[in-house]
């Protein structure tokens, strides 16, 4: 019994764990997916074209 709740938490740790992970990687695809977009159209928007 005691077996099976500990897997069980462990389990459910590892979950969150990926979850979190998975956010904290998005966030981070993001502010740089966001970051080159900026870099890319920056002479453009400072010439007024955009």
């Amino acid at each position: 019994m005691k077996l099976t709740h500990t897997v069980g938490a462990l389990v459910t740790a590892a979950a969150v764990l990926l979850a979190v992970s998975g956010g904290v990687a998005y966030f981070l695809y993001r502010v740089s997916r966001e970051k080159a977009y900026n870099e890319k159209w920056k002479d453009y928007v400072d010439c007024g074209l955009a």
